[in-house]
């Protein structure tokens, strides 16, 4: 819609004409906005697997195509969602409301196609995820979860535990899965068969942890981790009078840990063995085959490995058992929630193949060189007798298992925030015991992540050379295994989303608005892609408190973040040259904070940033005292002004792969480093600073020519400032509650303000007046912005809608609902006309909308020429009689007075060559049978919603009842149940109404019977004396037969005027009948029958006679007077 040419010439509130700064040119206004885009958490905590979608070949199930699955938990729900952009595919759920259940964990089958959970009720279910429908409980998905692609079906259940289960694990074939609860008892399942092979007690504390051997077709072991500080070992062999369930036993009880175990690995070669826990220890245990013959060295062995299991059998009556020993105890001083087991062909392709040694180079230590020069030289530097006996002492040495150790690499993950590879391999000397093993990678600077990580697994197939960090504030970390550093983000979960910012685009010809900076309740602000919504970078590791308010400059490099740690904070954003190993296409955003900003004595609640690009390139060039300017304020009603100063020691046009580089240097740039990070420079004293309000400030904005600072207050008022020395320049009053936003008009001299009294105010910057008020939200208004160049106002309340308002008409153009709970932030994409907007909620919900207006009117419209070339059909077929044609168009228009007419004619047209028998109502409602034959489900359903109003009205209830009847003949009751399940109360609508029409026609139907009743007796009250009707009388009397005339003319001749001397004629009837009587006796040729008729027929003359005698007799005693002469006259 074009703005109407009063509007060009509307003068603003500061006198301008608002055309003017258009170039006179109107802007169409906006009516309609979709979410195009939605990022939701997927992950509240919990176990975190991958998995590849196994291809469907002839299978009926959901195509999500072959990108891999990240499978979390979400809250009590089990959700899968797509690796590459976070989009949600399936959601597994039992229940909803009150009766939902609660899952606890589960397991991904090892083909993909198949997942395994366990709920709180004990449940232990399979789920088929790809399929496209079904109709157990979990396929009620919530409304903040929409899943794009498929709803899981439950195949089996049962019970698994007395308690709930905590941890489940296939092995590698998928025909078994391991369970174990917090009733300490370890389960092994059959799962095509459904049934329990293994039930394993010994535990003493709840177990946490189960795992089977990798090379489950040669070693049937299974691992078990408990709260007791313990790994169990589990043999799945069975043993004649050992062990229970299926015959397994436990081979062994590691107890080499003083705290809950939290990994557990097994090498490549399956001979070494890693656990990991918070205990700070990583132990590495061989996994060696005894023999009989060696049992004797067993009982040494075991005192390094642990505890041998009392119930266990003897290596005598139990061949060629796997005993586990103890190799080194590894310290690493931090407590261990990951582990990764990394395999040979991994490893290479991480870059750490052949075990070059030391960290970040390969280069061997002065140590390693000499045993590696010891060990070429030794045959060359030794008798052939000293080799052999050194070698027999080897071999009979019972302690040194670790010759059948290989060299190998495992990763740990932990509170430390820091990831490492470790290499471990056997030491030089073949005498001495235990593990050589050191770090060959770690996580260093600005990669480190400070509040620890969570787990740690294999990247997956589409990233095999990558680790997936499972941080503990729920974000999901692709790590490149070559240097550990941050390849991507999946962000689990984002908490409330306090504040957004779109960043513009510091390159020339760049796309606007292409990422968002959000900061929701987290000490993290990041930066997500709008393309796929993934985050992209993180600004981390400076605020130690949620950070509640952040602001971009206008050339997308700078960032300015405030937090409740009371301190301001600037970030540079660069973007360097993507190194092809994510295939994602650009640069790489990185963030650095070059400058922290404190002075603030409460929490930084708003922070803006001056709008002129000027003075960012006058920054970017390394000068100092430009307008670049920042401003904060908070809890402490105080604002301040910034001058951003670039860091004095470093070039903004240093990339921060550079200083990566340099970051091993012994001298840092700045003269002091931590981990290769330069240290954040500090500023403590602002430029300005003034006591601005009586209490909280909430929302600060700058003028787009810097020249004016609008801040909005809890205490109802909205003050403005000159920029250049915070002097006060204006106050608005108006509100009654507090005022929660501000934004400055791109065009007119006003400002627009929302509060919490529920109403949206313009505001003249002339006179400080209020120039309108808009009252529509139902609770406070926390975020307003202006769109299409001042022409209209976009707001957002506590209440989780979006409203749309045109300022000249004042009206509420559209209503959008995208938020379950109260909208925190909104943001206007710069550029395009605002055509795209990002907002944030209370839901952890950032909804991305888009303008459809102009969309929505080409639909319209393409939908109005369709249904007017539909309305002329529809007339042309009712016109040529085309009820075929005419019925399925007014179904399809949705016109049911249109087909009622039609209906109706089709049985008005049908009624004349019906025949006239009895059976004609009863053919009359199967014309409409051929018609009824072709309405599919759907139509049928629209039919039975017009029926029940048509029965509502007697005028057309017979055409409604005639439709019902085909349909009840025609169609199952089944069918019908279904095609009304939308519509429950329409056969409860026709039921009603129906029985009083029945019971209408039931009345009819008695009175009618009244009616005859009343005209045969009006016809012998009142008969003809003469004229055609007695001639026609006569004629059917006549052709009744000879007696039933003169039968009928007695009683003429009765009822004959008063009845007055009529006795004698009817007693020469009765004598002319008595003759006839006697003349018809005498004849014996006629049959009995004739005999029995006849006298039924004097009987029934008799009563016939008597009741008109009767008749006559009342008829005397009304008196009636003769009517006079002078009437007669006229009566002829």
């Amino acid at each position: 819609m074009v703005e109407p040419p009063s509007l060009k010439a509307r003068s603003g509130p500061g006198g301008e004409a608002a055309g003017g700064a258009t170039g006179g040119v109107s802007m169409a206004l906006s009516r309609a906005w979709a979410v195009k885009k939605t990022q939701r958490g997927i992950y509240t905590g919990g176990k975190v697997a991958l998995l590849v979608p196994p291809p469907l070949i002839g299978e009926v199930g959901a195509d999500v195509g072959e990108n891999e699955l990240v499978v979390t938990m979400y809250g009590s729900d089990v959700i899968l969602s797509d690796v590459k952009n976070g989009q949600v595919v399936a959601l597994i759920s039992c229940g909803e409301g009150e009766g939902k259940e609660e899952l606890v964990t589960f397991a991904v089958h090892p083909i993909g196609h198949e997942i395994a959970t366990a709920s709180r009720n004990l449940m232990l279910r399979y789920w088929d995820w790809r399929a496209t429908g079904s109709t157990s409980s979990s396929s009620n998905i919530p409304s903040s979860l929409p899943v794009s692609s498929s709803h899981p079906r439950c195949l089996r259940s049962y019970k698994a535990h007395d308690t709930p289960v905590l941890a489940m694990e296939y092995d590698r074939t998928g025909t078994l899965l391991a369970t174990g609860g917090s009733d300490r008892a370890v389960k092994v399942w059959d799962v095509p068969g459904g049934f329990c092979t293994h039930n394993f007690k010994g535990h003493t504390g709840i177990v946490n942890l189960v795992s089977f051997h990798p090379d489950s077709a040669r070693r049937e072991m299974l691992f078990s981790a408990s709260d007791d500080c313990t790994v169990r070992v589990w043999s799945l062999r069975a043993v004649a009078g050992r062990g229970g369930g299926g015959g397994g036993v436990c081979l062994q009880v590691l107890e080499n840990h003083m705290s809950a175990v939290t990994g557990v690995g097994v090498s490549e070669d399956g001979c070494t063995l890693i656990t990991a826990g918070r205990d700070q220890i990583v132990s590495v245990w061989n996994i060696g085959d005894t023999s009989a013959s060696s049992s004797s060295n067993s009982s040494s062995s075991a005192v390094r490995a642990g505890k041998r299991d009392k119930s266990s059998p003897s290596s005598a009556s139990f061949p060629a058992l796997e005993t586990i020993t103890l190799i080194e105890s590894l310290p690493v001083y931090e407590e261990v929630e990951g582990l990764v087991v990394l395999t040979k062909d991994e490893a290479h392709a991480m870059g750490h193949g052949m075990w070059l040694g030391s960290e970040y180079g390969g280069r061997l230590t002065d140590v390693e060189e000499d045993a590696l020069h010891q060990n070429r030289h030794a045959p060359s530097t030794r008798s052939d007798g000293n080799s052999s006996k050194r070698k027999r002492l080897l071999n009979s040495n019972p302690t040194n298992t670790v010759a059948s150790t290989r060299e190998g690499a495992f990763a740990l993950a932990g509170g430390s925030g820091k990831v490492r590879i470790y290499h471990y391999k056997p030491k030089a000397d073949p005498f001495a015991r235990g593990l050589s093993i050191r770090v060959v990678a770690e996580q260093r600077g600005a990669d480190i992540y400070p509040r620890g990580y969570a787990g740690l697994i294999h990247g997956g197939k589409t990233h095999s050379t990558y680790l997936l960090a499972v941080t503990t504030d729920h974000n999901l970390q692709w790590l490149r295994g070559g240097s550990l550093s941050r390849a991507r983000v999946l962000v689990g979960f984002n908490d409330q989303v306090i504040a957004v910012k779109y960043l513009p685009s510091g390159k020339e010809g760049g796309k606007e608005g292409g990422r968002v900076v959000v900061a929701s309740n987290s000490p993290q602000v990041r930066i997500f892609r709008l393309g796929d919504l993934s985050c992209e970078c993180l600004l981390e590791g400076q605020h130690t408190e949620t950070v509640l308010s952040v602001d971009v400059s206008p050339d997308g490099r700078w960032v300015v973040t405030g937090g409740k740690d009371r301190t301001v904070c600037l970030w540079l954003l660069e973007e360097e040259e993507q190194e092809g190993e994510t295939g994602e296409e650009g640069g790489v955003l990185t963030a650095t904070c070059v400058r922290r900003y404190e002075g603030h004595t409460d929490a930084v609640s708003a922070v803006a940033m001056t709008r002129r690009k000027a003075g960012y390139l006058h920054l970017a060039a390394g000068g100092m005292g430009g307008t670049a300017l920042a401003f904060s304020a908070g809890a402490d009603r105080t604002l301040k002004r910034w001058i951003l100063i670039p860091p004095a020691s470093e070039k903004i046009s240093v990339s921060r792969k550079s200083r990566r580089e340099d970051a091993g240097k012994e001298v840092g740039e700045k003269g002091g480093e931590e981990d290769g990070v330069p240290t954040t420079t500090t500023t403590t004293e602002a430029s300005a600073s003034v006591l601005g309000h009586d209490k909280d400030i909430n929302a600060l904005s700058v003028a787009p020519n810097d020249a004016l600072l609008a801040s909005a207050s809890q205490d109802k008022t909205v003050k403005l400032w000159d920029t250049k020395d915070l002097s006060l320049v204006g106050v608005l009053k108006g509100h009654k509650r507090g005022v929660w936003c501000v934004d400055f008009s791109p065009i007119d001299r006003c400002v627009v303000t929302g509060s919490g009294d529920r109403t949206i105010r313009l505001w003249s910057l002339t006179d400080f007046s209020c120039l309108r008020s808009l009252e529509g939200h139902g609770a406070s208004v926390l975020g307003a912005t202006f769109l299409r160049n001042g022409l209209q106002v976009l707001s957002a309340g506590a209440d989780g809608l979006m409203k749309l308002w045109t300022i000249r008409t004042q009206e509420c153009e559209a209503t959008m609902d995208g938020h379950e709970d109260r909208v925190w932030a909104l943001a206007v994409a710069p550029g395009g006309g605002g055509r795209q907007v990002v907002t944030g909620g209370g839901d952890s919900v950032l909804n991305v909308w888009e303008d459809v207006t102009k969309e929505e009117e080409e639909v319209a419209l393409a939908r109005a020429e369709a249904m007017v070339e539909k309305e002329q059909a529809l007339q042309n077929s009712v016109y040529r009689k085309d009820h075929f044609q005419a019925v399925r168009l007014a179904l399809e228009l949705a016109r049911p007075f249109r087909l009622f007419k039609v209906l109706q004619e089709i049985l008005e047209s049908a009624a004349p060559s019906l025949p006239s028998s009895s059976s004609s109502s009863s053919s009359s409602s199967t014309v409409l049978d051929p018609y009824i034959r072709e309405w599919s489900d759907k139509d049928i359903g629209q039919i039975m919603g017009y029926l029940r109003e048509w029965n509502t009205n007697a005028k057309h209830a017979m055409v409604a009842q005639t439709i019902l009847q085909g349909l009840m003949r025609l169609v199952s009751h089944k069918r019908l149940n279904q095609c009304c399940a939308s519509q429950p109360s329409v056969l409860s609508g026709l039921l009603a109404y129906s029985e009083r029409h029945l019971a209408r026609a039931d009345r009819l139907l008695q009175t009618s019977f009244l009616v005859d009743y009343t005209l045969s007796e009006m016809q012998l009250l009142f008969p003809q004396a003469g004229g055609e009707e007695e001639e026609e009388g006569g004629v059917e009397e006549e052709e009744k037969g000879g007696k039933r005339d003169v039968k009928q003319k007695g009683l003429s001749l009765l009822m004959d005027g008063n009845g007055n001397g009529r006795h004698d004629d009817a007693k020469e009837v009765e004598v002319e009948e008595k003759e006839e009587k006697d003349s018809s006796s005498s004849s014996s040729s006629e049959d009995e029958e004739e005999e029995e008729e006849e006298e039924e027929e004097e009987e029934e003359m008799k009563q016939v006679y008597r009741r008109s005698q009767r008749v006559t007799e009342m008829g005397r005693s009304r008196r009636v007077k003769p009517l006079p002469s002078s009437s007669m006259g006229k009566v002829k």
